[in-house]
C-alpha cells in the first residue's frame, strides 16, 4: 500500500513567501521609525543635558558668561572657537576637527516636511555644508553625535546687548542618519543664561512654528524644544492632530 505523501506546490511557496515579504516590508519600516524616534528623544535630551552642564562649569573656570568670553573676538571664527573649546573642557570629546571637514556630513543639511519630502535646504546651511564652512567650530563627542557652533558676530540677544551662538547637533553623526532637520539634526541657541530653543516666529508659538498643520509647511529648526518638552517626536506622526495643548498622537 503507498502512502500519498501532501507536499506545497511551487505556486503556494511563491504565494506564502510573497505574504511573508508584505507583511515585513509594512512591520519592519514602522518598527524601526519607532526605535529612531526613541533613540533620537533620548540622545537630544542627553546632548543637552551635558552641554548644559559643561557650560555652567566653563562659566566658574571662566569667571564669565558666554558673551564675555567672546567680546575681544573679532570674527565669527574666533568667536565659535573660543565658546566651543571652553565648553568642550567639560565634554568627553573623541575627535576634534577644530574649524576644519571632517566631523559632518558634507552635504547639505535638508528640511523634513510632513508630506515626507524635501522643501528647502535650511537658509543658514544653503551656501555651504555645515562641515565646509570654517566659521563653525566643529567636534565630536564620545557616543558619535558631532556638534557645531557657530557664533556669528551679527548673532544679538532680543536686547541688542550680548552675542550668543548657535549650537548644531547631528544626533547619530556624519556616517549614519537623516542628515534633516527635526529628525536627527537639532539647532539650540547658547546664550548668557544657557542652552535655549531658537526662538519662535510671532505671533505664533514654538509649536506653531515648528509645523503649520493649516498650511502643511514644517520649520523644524524650532522643533528642538517641542522634543524636550513632550518627549516626543509626534509631530513626524500627526502633525495635524496636534497643538499647543494636545501634546502626543494618542
Amino acid at each position: 500500500m503507498k502512502i500519498k505523501k501532501s507536499a506545497f506546490t511551487l505556486a503556494e511557496v511563491i504565494m506564502v513567501l510573497g505574504i511573508i515579504g508584505v507583511v515585513s516590508a509594512i512591520t519592519i519600516p514602522n518598527l524601526s521609525k519607532s526605535v529612531d524616534k526613541d533613540k533620537y528623544v533620548s540622545l537630544l535630551k542627553g546632548v543637552t543635558s551635558d552641554i548644559t552642564i559643561a557650560y555652567k562649569s566653563a562659566k566658574e573656570k571662566y569667571n564669565g558668561e558666554i558673551s564675555d568670553w567672546m567680546a575681544n573676538d573679532s570674527t565669527t571664527a574666533n568667536k565659535s572657537k573660543r565658546a566651543a573649546t571652553r565648553i568642550m573642557d567639560y565634554l568627553n570629546v573623541e575627535k576634534d576637527c577644530e574649524t576644519s571637514t571632517g566631523c559632518f556630513k558634507n552635504t547639505k543639511v535638508i528640511r523634513y516636511t510632513v508630506n515626507g519630502t524635501t522643501l528647502s535646504t535650511k537658509e543658514d546651511f544653503s551656501t555651504k555644508t555645515i562641515d565646509a564652512d570654517t566659521d563653525k567650530y566643529k567636534f565630536i563627542l564620545n557616543g558619535g553625535t558631532a556638534v557645531a557652533f557657530d557664533c556669528n558676530t551679527s548673532y544679538l540677544s532680543s536686547d541688542n546687548t550680548s552675542n550668543y551662538c548657535y549650537v548644531i547637533m547631528d544626533l547619530d553623526g556624519k556616517d549614519k542618519g537623516f542628515n534633516t532637520l527635526g529628525v536627527d539634526i537639532f539647532v539650540m541657541k547658547l546664550e548668557n543664561t544657557g542652552l535655549s530653543d531658537t526662538t519662535a516666529e510671532k505671533p505664533f508659538t514654538r509649536l506653531q512654528t515648528c509645523f503649520n498643520a493649516e498650511k502643511n509647511t514644517m520649520k523644524p529648526e524650532y522643533c528642538t524644544d517641542w522634543v524636550l518638552t513632550t518627549g516626543n517626536m509626534d509631530y513626524l506622526d500627526c502633525y495635524e492632530n496636534l497643538s499647543d495643548t494636545q501634546k502626543t498622537c494618542n
